[in-house]
């Protein structure tokens, strides 16, 4: 790009510009300066310390007369944590070292480390000593440089605006504010400095820190999160697409609390969303003002607003960003003609939607994918012309190609370990979560009882189908001029996903009769029962409407696109996107309200090794290995790990996240060690003296097993590695992933429309 010195505006702003990435640059730089450190002796326990992320190591000893627990408090000179953002610090006393993580969030504070005995005050009597070695991180210089990234942003946007590369108008600059006026009120619920505790949102803090460990462990990509089931490990990575959830994961390492970085996400989505989803809505009607309408309805629509804020659903509302690509993209592979120039390249923008699905949420995957075939099969004579259907099959292919490195562990995985999830038996015969039919169109204004569990707010389609009929009978009355397919298919999939979601589908009927062996053909009822186990991990009927929330926008959207700016139709046209408008808005709004007074929050920072119970709450155990007799190893998850040699004697045993070494020597026999880690593919296991694998296999515990020869004398190091044609895949999604991203900018460059 060639920047022109045009007038001296542009100098400045150019010089701007080359001073904040200079201040980047040198933020960068201080990353590499090693922080301080304080050590506190035996009689010290005080120091002040200004805002910032601090790592705390103890080491103490605690006289083992006492039967009651104590505790590490990190306090103020009040006596209380105002100011301090800490977690539970139980010293055993059977050990003698401790680290934690702490965090000031005042400009400057005093604090004070005091080990307390449970249901005593005053500093604990069985306390032999304690030393303290606090170190300070890189927090700051990391919140510095995240500000500096979106004013470099800014700026250079500027200054494309000063050179003429973006022609900014009235309209425009409108546009703009009214798309940052909605990120900012999704982003509303986030306020605070606690966290609303949705119903997943304990689990995925959990991922997030499991994800963070298991990058310290030396996984690349993590596959096994080390401290999740009070360290014995989960494969949450394997089965459950991880690759947009490790930015927050990244804000972890960077020293943001569990809750902050989580935030940082939800924040980071919402505006993606907003923008995906006017980009997709614009490329569908080419009209900006109706474009900007259904990203309001999307963005605002009941749907994420449950998904984000009530059940803390990270998979499903990341998922949802990329749906408005994948509809985008499909309607211009129906209709622009097969004789354009540009046809056979049109699998663009599907795939990087899919591509964006596949990573985030399985099940969204085949909720998708199954409409995307209805679609298809809808509009069968386009689908099966020579040049369409190549398209398609371009979009099929290249999707499985770019995610190779996350379908193939997935599968492999699933298919060949004995988990829960698996054996058909982590959900019932039946779907939770089915609306009443006024759940569909009402307008909200309390949470209800719902099926037994909390107070709940189902998510309809919106108080706009009301409007959306009238003005579709109005729409029929005047003519349908253009978008008639378009209008078809969207209202037949909305309609069935719809009713799919209803109280009148007697699922637990239907599932429960075909994993009955209705048949008696093993064929047949092999299928059956495995449409029965796919339909039952829906779970939720409500999960129907993610594809019919969008589907339904983009039918009231063609509706409103059947009148034009000008004349008699305009009054029609702004009566109808006000009303539509205002009670999207009106409704998340007070939606909102009420989930910010009615859901329960929460204080989540850190977890260490001590939350046992936390570190175990990981939802239905959908991905727990299932030990010899059938059930799931979730009996001693809780307890302190601890090896179990037979026939083997072992010394020198250390255990970090998911890496174990230790000296094992046998006799005549052949012996068994077996560890405390779950166990999942991918798990390796060596002499660490001569390289040498060393067989390891599943415990009847669902452990990992080392089988030792006879007269075994050596170190050995277990760790988690992956297999070499996992790792072979990866490397073909990246490649795949910037050969699209190279092919794509080269099509910008020649001047081809995507």
């Amino acid at each position: 790009m060639r920047l022109g010195f045009q007038n001296k505006k542009q100098k400045v702003i150019l010089f701007v510009l080359g001073l904040e990435m200079l201040i980047l640059l040198v933020l960068i730089g201080t990353l590499f300066i090693p922080e301080k450190s304080y050590v506190l002796s035996d009689r010290e326990n005080s120091i002040t310390l200004p805002y910032g992320h601090y790592f705390l190591n103890c080491e103490y000893s605690i006289s083992s007369d006492t039967d009651y627990a104590n505790y590490l408090y990190i306090l103020n000179d009040s006596g209380n944590s105002d100011g301090i953002q800490n977690t539970v610090n139980f010293l055993h006393h059977e050990k003698n070292e401790w680290k934690t993580e702490f965090w000031i969030t005042e400009p400057q504070l005093n604090i004070n480390l005091v080990v307390i005995e449970q249901y005593k005050d005053g500093p604990s009597g069985f306390l032999n000593y304690a030393s303290y070695e606090i170190e300070c991180t890189n927090y700051i210089t990391f919140i510095k440089i995240l500000i500096m990234l979106p004013v470099i942003a800014g700026t250079f946007i500027v200054y494309l605006i000063l050179s003429g590369r973006i022609i900014m108008t009235c309209r425009k600059a409108a546009y703009a504010m009214i798309i940052s006026v909605v990120f900012l009120i999704t982003c509303v619920p986030l306020v605070g400095d606690n966290l609303i505790k949705g119903d997943d949102t304990i689990i995925h803090l959990i991922r997030l820190e499991g994800l963070k460990a298991g990058y310290l462990s030396g996984q690349l990509p993590v596959k096994v999160e080390p401290v999740i089931n009070g360290g014995y490990g989960y494969a949450f990575s394997t089965y459950y697409g991880s690759l947009f959830y490790n930015i927050p994961a990244i804000f972890r390492l960077m020293g943001f609390t569990m809750q902050n970085a989580y935030k940082l996400f939800v924040v980071l989505v919402n505006l993606a969303t907003v923008i995906v989803s006017y980009y997709s809505f614009r490329v569908i009607f080419k009209r900006a003002e109706l474009a900007l309408v259904a990203a309001i309805m999307y963005s605002m629509s009941l749907l994420r607003l449950v998904d984000l804020y009530q059940r803390g659903a990270v998979g499903e509302f990341t998922a949802l960003i990329f749906l408005p690509l994948i509809v985008a993209g499909l309607w211009k592979i129906y209709a622009v003609p097969v004789d354009d120039k540009n046809y056979s390249r049109l699998w663009i923008m599907p795939v990087i939607g899919y591509f964006g699905v596949i990573e985030s949420h399985v099940l969204s995957t085949e909720i998708f994918g199954l409409f995307t075939v209805l679609a298809c099969l809808m509009l069968f004579k386009k689908t099966f012309r020579k040049q369409t259907f190549f398209v398609l099959l371009k979009v099929v292919l290249i999707s499985i190609v770019l995610n190779i490195g996350y379908l193939l562990p997935f599968i492999e995985s699933y298919m060949l370990e004995d988990t829960y999830i698996r054996s058909g038996q982590s959900n019932s015969a039946r779907l939770t979560f089915c609306l009443a039919f006024t759940d569909l169109f009402k307008f909200f204004t309390k949470f209800v009882e719902f099926e037994g569990w909390r107070n709940y707010m189902v998510p309809g389609l919106g108080p706009t189908v009301i409007p959306a009929i009238i003005l579709f009978i109005c729409t029929l009355r005047k003519g349908i001029k253009k978008h008639k397919k378009l209008i078809i298919v969207s209202a037949v999939i909305t309609v069935i996903t719809a009713i799919l979601s209803l109280d009148i589908i007697r699922y637990e009927r239907v599932l429960t009769y075909l994993g009955s062996e209705p048949s008696g053909v093993a064929v047949i009822d092999s299928i059956a029962r495995s449409v029965s186990n796919m339909v039952k991990n829906i779970q939720f009927a409500m999960r129907f409407l993610t594809v019919g929330t969008c589907t339904y926008i983009v039918f009231v959207t063609a509706l409103l696109d059947q009148y034009d700016d000008a004349g008699s139709d305009a009054a029609i046209l702004r009566v109808s996107e006000i009303i539509i408008v205002m009670l999207t808005v009106i409704q998340f709004i007070w939606a909102s309200k009420l989930t910010m007074n009615e859901m329960p929050y929460m204080n989540l920072y850190t977890m260490t090794e001590n939350d046992k119970e936390l570190s175990c709450q990981v939802g239905n155990y959908e991905y727990l290995p299932r030990k010899a007799d059938g059930y799931f190893p979730e009996d001693f998850l809780r307890e302190e790990s601890h090896y179990d040699a037979t026939d083997a004697v072992v010394t020198g045993y250390e255990k970090e996240y998911t890496n174990i070494s230790f000296h094992a020597v046998t006799g005549d026999e052949k012996g068994e060690v077996e560890l405390p880690l779950l166990y999942y593919r991918g798990y390796k296991a060596i002499n660490a003296d001569t390289g040498e694998k060393i067989r390891l296999t599943k415990s009847v515990h669902a452990l990992l097993l080392i089988e030792l020869d006879s007269n075994f004398d050596g170190d050995i190091r277990v760790y988690y590695a992956g297999k070499v044609y996992w790792h072979i895949a990866e490397v073909v999604s990246v490649i795949s992933f910037i050969l699209i991203v190279v092919y794509g900018m080269r099509r910008r460059d020649n001047g081809a429309e995507e």
